[in-house]
């Protein structure tokens, strides 16, 4: 059962791996993303050395965002949206957010370029609704880009200022000066016509901003839109000297604007000769809405003041219908349709699947800490059984070994009081045979007496003696009398009696004297014994070697 909860533990934990992992990205690509804002160009080397074809879903998600990207911000024009659409697609299902944000964004200025303003601005709104709200940059740089959209598309409902003001909010917690500078400029230039005092006030705040920075292009840019707002403003002659500041001292930098503004200022100043020179020295590009609306109203004013009423009103009819068009463009009147909620239904459909993902993965990870926590205590349990298993076995084994110890020490005890006794008794029956031998030398017959008298050592009732005797030779000389028995068991009580003696150091004559044999029948009992114990040598060659080995 446990090794069943394991397996299944296993498998649910890969599943939830495999359906929360989002791919390691390559390292290279992680370089090229810290590249992007600082060294752009370094950026797009680094890319084309990464090898697609090595790359994992996540990676070439990764890979196509970074390629987009790093191509805007080189000025390369894109062709076509699918690449960025890749990293749309993958993203909207797998995030992480900061990298949806971020592939929306990018895919709305793709699509900007392509022309297709009305998907551009779907696409930059859902970057704006994806966005976390503490991701600054992300954020100004998607309502940068709304801002221009509506800017190059003329609108004048003030979306665009607007979107300005909050990138430059945005671009402010970001630290970045530049982009600072570009929303000023913007926003004093939108506002010159509707509101040219607060114009002149962003204006300058932009003016010293690119004087801080050194930036000629723009401070001279800034110059240009001050006048145009000083003349907007009816102050001609503030108009005049900017315009003229801007021609003199900008030089490669200065626009069409400067002369524009030089020109309408002279008319309005009531010189038609002096605005003349300059507005034939500005070359219209005819191509250009923006530059012809701006023409027909500065030949107007000329015309004005020469006198040719007709004429300045028929420009002035044709500037005005001009620029009603290019307010009324389709391209404006469809991306000004988008709004909030739009963005919210197109969102909710891939929305609702990454919560169904998320809940997925949340019940697979709830189902996998489950079965792991079954686990974990089935093993806890059987270790704890284990555990008292070994415990009650141990205190058994201490138990058994202090009842073998207690054995022992009490089997020993006894064997060295039995031992410390047998010593006793066989002392003192040596001594006595030593006497009786010592007698049946001077007096036989008073030995032969005596010793049937005393010991009578072959009846029964003096078994008692060679048991002991036996015992004592056994533990004592190397087991002996164990081996012989071992093997021959039908030794006589006799021929063991024999054994013991021999092995205790009597000689053949002194085993005869106690066992009241001949001397000549001793021999012939040896050799028996010998030829019972299956012994290629002498009893009492067997005997002494038997007991050196003790």
């Amino acid at each position: 059962m446990t090794k069943f909860l394991i397996h299944i533990m296993l498998f649910l934990t890969l599943a939830a791996a495999v359906a929360g992992c989002s791919g390691a990205s390559d390292n290279r690509l992680t370089a090229v993303d810290s590249l992007m804002w600082t060294a752009p160009d370094s950026s797009l080397r680094l890319l084309a050395a990464v090898d697609t074809g090595r790359l994992d879903e996540a990676d070439r998600a990764y890979y196509a965002l970074l390629l987009t990207q790093a191509n805007y911000r080189n000025y390369i024009n894109a062709t076509s949206d699918s690449l960025i659409g890749r990293a749309v697609a993958y993203y909207e299902k797998h995030g992480p957010q900061e990298r949806l944000t971020r592939a929306l964004l990018y895919k709305g200025a793709v699509l900007d370029e392509l022309n297709r303003h009305a998907e551009a601005m779907l696409s930059y709104k859902k970057a704006e609704f994806a966005a976390d709200s503490t991701d600054y940059r992300n954020l100004a740089l998607i309502h940068l880009g709304i801002a221009e959209m509506y800017k190059d598309l003329y609108a004048g409902n003030g979306a665009d200022i607007e979107n300005y003001k909050e990138a430059y909010s945005y671009f402010v917690k970001t630290d970045n000066k530049p982009k600072q500078l570009m929303c000023l400029s913007s926003i004093g230039q939108r506002l010159r016509m509707t509101n040219p005092t607060l114009a002149e006030k962003y204006l300058s705040k932009a003016l010293s901003l690119a004087t801080a920075l050194n930036d000629s292009n723009e401070i001279y840019g800034n110059l240009e839109f001050l006048s145009r707002c000083y003349f907007i403003d009816k102050d001609y002659e503030k108009a005049k000297e900017t315009a003229l500041k801007c021609i003199a001292e900008g030089r490669s930098w200065v626009s069409y604007d400067s002369y524009i503004n030089l020109a309408r200022a002279y008319a309005k100043l009531h010189k038609p000769d002096s605005a003349r020179i300059y507005i034939n020295k500005w070359n219209v590009d005819t191509a250009c809405d923006y530059q012809r609306v701006e023409y027909y109203y500065t030949m107007s004013d000329l015309f004005t003041e020469e006198g040719r009423a007709v004429e300045a009103s028929a420009l002035f009819k044709l500037a005005e219908s001009l620029s009603d068009s290019m307010a009324n463009t389709p391209s404006l009147n469809s991306i000004a349709k988008i709004d909030r909620d739009e963005v919210k239904n197109t969102l909710c459909v891939n929305k609702n699947e990454k919560h169904s993902q998320q809940r997925l993965f949340i019940l697979i990870i709830l189902v996998v800490v489950i079965c792991f926590s079954v686990v974990l205590y089935l093993l806890h349990s059987k270790s704890r059984r284990k555990s008292l298993y070994i415990t009650m076995l141990q205190k058994r084994m201490r138990d058994a070994n202090e009842k073998i110890e207690a054995q022992r020490h009490a089997s020993l005890l006894e064997m060295m009081n039995r031992e410390k006794k047998l010593r006793h008794i066989i002392s003192k029956q040596i001594e006595s045979f030593q006497h009786l031998i010592s007698t049946s030398y001077y007096e036989p017959k008073k030995f032969e007496n005596e010793f049937n008298k005393a010991y009578k050592l072959i009846q029964e009732k003096d078994q008692c003696f060679w048991t002991e005797l036996q015992y004592f030779v056994d533990a004592n000389y190397n087991h002996i009398i164990s081996k012989c028995l071992k093997t021959n068991p039908n030794l006589s009580k006799e021929e063991i009696g024999i054994i013991c003696l021999m092995s205790c150091g009597f000689s053949y004559i002194e085993i005869a004297i106690c066992l009241d044999y001949k001397k000549e029948y001793m021999s012939v009992k040896r050799k028996r014994i010998a030829q019972k114990l299956g012994l290629n040598e002498t009893l009492i060659n067997f005997v002494k070697r038997e007991a050196k080995q003790q």
